[in-house]
Order: C-alpha cells, then sequence, then structure tokens
C-alpha cells in the first residue's frame, strides 16, 4: 500500500494485484482486465499538500528563522512496533502519525463527493487499519486522550499476524488490542521527538492550521470551540521575540491580538489594514474561494502628498503620483491595459511557491499581487527557480507592495509578480501613522 510500509526513511509502494473477470452467457467470450491500485493517503491532496512537511523536514527547518512553523499537515512513519505480550500473543505494525485538521479532513470529503453516501470511504480521524499493505475499511474512533486527538490521522499497517486477534463475529479486531493499539499510538504521538525540539504533539496542538470548512452544511467542520481556543492560547505562548516585537506593532494598527496563521487570517488582516486606511486605494470587485483566483480588485488612489512616498512609509511612488497630474488626473488607477487586478492570498510565500510548482490551474502569468502574511519559504524550494527583491519607495506603483517576485522557470513560468507581505508592511510603518 502507498505510503504504509517504511524502509529507511519513507514508506515503500506495496504492489496489489487487482484484476476484474467478465464472462457472457455463452461462457466463451470473456475479458480480463487487471487494475492499477493506489492509495491515496489525505496529505497528498490540494488541501493539505501546500503546507505539508515530514516530520524531519519540519525539525529541520525550525533552524530557519523565517520558517513559518504553522502547517496543514505533519507526517510521521513509524516502523516495527510490537503490540501485545508474549502471553497474549504480538503482532508487529507500521504506524504513519498525520496531524490534519477534522475542518481540512472534511473538506477533502466534500470534494471528492465522500460522506454519507459513502459511509465506507469516509476520510475521518483515527485509525485506519490495514493489513500487509491492504485497506481493511475498519476504523476506530478515538476514544482516549481528549477532544484534541480529533487532529490525528494514524494509519496501522499490521502483519500477517494479526489474523489471530481478528474479531471473526464483527468487522474489526477485539475491544482488548484495539485498546493496546490506541494507548501505544497516543504515546507515539505524545513522547515522539527529535533531538531537544518539541513532540509530534506538541507541535501538532500548537501549529496546525486548522482552516474552514468548504460549505456551512459540511459534515467535516470542526465545531469544537474549546479547541479553537485551545489552538489560539497555545500560539500566543509560543511567539519568538521577534514575533513578540512585530505582534505589538500589529496590534497597534489592527483589531488583530494574534500572528496570521492562516489563509484566512491573512485576508481577514488585509481588509482590516485596508478598512483602516492603513492599505488603500484597492476596491474588491468579487472574491471567492472557489474559483481558480482568489479575487478581482480595481484601484484608485488620489494623488494626495498623503498617500505618496516618503510621507506614507508604503505609499505610491512620486513619479506615478505626478505621471497621473500631468495628465490632468486626481488620483492614480489601474493602467490603460488592465481591466482589474487579478489578486492571489496566501499564508506565506511558501505556499505559492509549492502551488505552481505542483498541479495548479493557476497561471502565474495572470495574477497581478499576490498578498501574504511573510515572505517565509521552506527549504525544499530550490533557490534557483525563483528571486525576491524589496521594492524601493521611488518604484511603488501600487500601494502597500513591499517585494517583486521573479519565477525563473518555476513550474514552467517566466514572469515578474508584484507581492504585499503584510508583516514587511506593519514593519515599515512610522512611529506616527501607527499610533
Amino acid at each position: 500500500m502507498t505510503d504504509y510500509i517504511m524502509t529507511t526513511h519513507s514508506f515503500r509502494r506495496r504492489a496489489i494485484n487487482i484484476s476484474i473477470n467478465i464472462k457472457f452467457k455463452s461462457d466463451v467470450d470473456y475479458c480480463r482486465k487487471d487494475i492499477l491500485y493506489s492509495y491515496y493517503h489525505p496529505k497528498n491532496h490540494e488541501e493539505l499538500n501546500v503546507s505539508s512537511y515530514t516530520f524531519d523536514e519540519y525539525n529541520k527547518n525550525l533552524g530557519n528563522a523565517a520558517f513559518n512553523r504553522f502547517f496543514r499537515a505533519l507526517y510521521h512513519p513509524i516502523q516495527k512496533i510490537a503490540i501485545g505480550s508474549d502471553i497474549t500473543r504480538k503482532f508487529n505494525v507500521d504506524i504513519a502519525l498525520c496531524a490534519a485538521s477534522q475542518t481540512r479532513l472534511g473538506n477533502i470529503e466534500h470534494r471528492l463527493g465522500l460522506g454519507k453516501a459513502n459511509s465506507d470511504f469516509a476520510i475521518k480521524p483515527g485509525i485506519h487499519l490495514a493489513i500487509n499493505g491492504m485497506p481493511t475499511g475498519i476504523h476506530h474512533n478515538w476514544t482516549k486522550g481528549g477532544g484534541s486527538f480529533a487532529r490525528f490521522y494514524v494509519v496501522v499497517d499490521a502483519d500477517l499476524s494479526i489474523s489471530q486477534q481478528l474479531d471473526p463475529g464483527r468487522k474489526g479486531i477485539s475491544n482488548y488490542y484495539m485498546d493496546m493499539l490506541e494507548d501505544t499510538i497516543i504515546d507515539l504521538i505524545s513522547k515522539t521527538s527529535i533531538g531537544t525540539n518539541d513532540s509530534f504533539g506538541k507541535f501538532s496542538r500548537a501549529n496546525l492550521d486548522t482552516g474552514r470548512a468548504a460549505d456551512d452544511d459540511d459534515e467535516g467542520e470542526d465545531t469544537n470551540f474549546e479547541q479553537m481556543i485551545e489552538a489560539y492560547n497555545s500560539a500566543l505562548t509560543t511567539y519568538s521575540d521577534d514575533q513578540n516585537l512585530i505582534l505589538k506593532k500589529l496590534k497597534k494598527i489592527s483589531s488583530f491580538e494574534k500572528i496570521p496563521s492562516t489563509e484566512h487570517e491573512t485576508i481577514g488582516l488585509f481588509y482590516d489594514l485596508l478598512g483602516r486606511n492603513i492599505i488603500k486605494g484597492y476596491l474588491t470587485r468579487t472574491i471567492s474561494g472557489g474559483t481558480t483566483y482568489d479575487g478581482m480588485f480595481g484601484f484608485d488612489l488620489s494623488v494626495d502628498e498623503d498617500n505618496i512616498s516618503p510621507k506614507d512609509s508604503n505609499g505610491i511612488a512620486e513619479i506615478y503620483a505626478q505621471k497621473a497630474r500631468n495628465d490632468g488626473k486626481s488620483s492614480l488607477g489601474l493602467t490603460k491595459s488592465k481591466l482589474a487586478l487579478c489578486i492571489e492570498f496566501k499564508k506565506n510565500l511558501g505556499e505559492f511557491l509549492n502551488e505552481i510548482k505542483g498541479k495548479t490551474d493557476k497561471d502565474p502569468n495572470t495574477i497581478d499581487i499576490l498578498i501574504c502574511w511573510d515572505a517565509s519559504i521552506n527549504y525544499s524550494i530550490n533557490g534557483t527557480l525563483y528571486n525576491l527583491g524589496q521594492v524601493i519607495d521611488t518604484q511603488r506603483r501600487y500601494h502597500g507592495v513591499t517585494h517583486k517576485l521573479g519565477l525563473i522557470g518555476l513550474g514552467g513560468y517566466n514572469t515578474e509578480i508584484s507581492c504585499i507581505f503584510l508583516k514587511d508592511l506593519i514593519a515599515k510603518i512610522n512611529g506616527s501613522s501607527s499610533k
């Protein structure tokens, strides 16, 4: 089964041969068709993979000061764990831990058309059992550990010796062995760590990007408000000194009391700053999470001194303001070739680069402005495929733009995109405008 059986560093693929035979009444004409089988882990879905890490990869990134610790999925395989005792008979299992929010798992169900109509294929937190690489359809809900364990999707692949523990009267294994299995997994979640860093469980509770349900009626929506409060309070205690410094400035100019950790919070902060006239000139024509691109904006900004750099630390350049005045205009709008600005939101730059290097309908050549909380990028992105430069005050065409992103072959694209990194924008605000 794909992703279950572990070698030194990763799971190996185990071949499963499935074929279908079709015979007609004559019993003469028939065909045989081999069916390619592969297991699809939720971490591979676009809902999670834009910000998904193995536990090893995540720990390596912690040494990067610019690394954004929040993730949509955290994955860790553990090989050859013995369940049982010499008296009760042991069986060996490989365990794949994955932290992913119930909300995002529900979104995957929604997009794949699963759930009530296909309950055998539902994607739920808990323990999913396979035997010798073959899924069994046996799913065990968490019964211990409290509500916070609703964020763990665990696959257990047992060797054939588990067949001696199967309960023939029901679709499952005995409660006795399932309790031992659950206890073992809870212990692994709580204690598995690399070096002196926090455990898998602690990182998963503090830094999991829980997301938002795709639909208000979605069965996967996480309605546990206490978990939301727990995650919020946990995030506040894990900030570095630099993060606390930017948070202090963020609180002065917005209603936010925490650093954005999701794309939705990034969108919320952008509009908070737009409403407070800290970001200026953008006119929302449409915004949507269900289309290829996130938004379509207009732009119209008065060429008054208050909106121009250097008086406004994130203002437009005087050269563009003067050009508008020379054309007899009192405001700066879109260029003549632009009917609207194509807008893309992401939590950080790394999420965007990960998305476009994979399979996506987005064409970076179409995107005018990328809006993120910060410019953090994980080390797996090849630095030769992009460049990132700050926009100097004398060259800023659109208000608040902090950087220019150049793509050099990443995903097959070569283009330049204006970026608004809200963290950098806030850091630039001078004392008088942040009061």
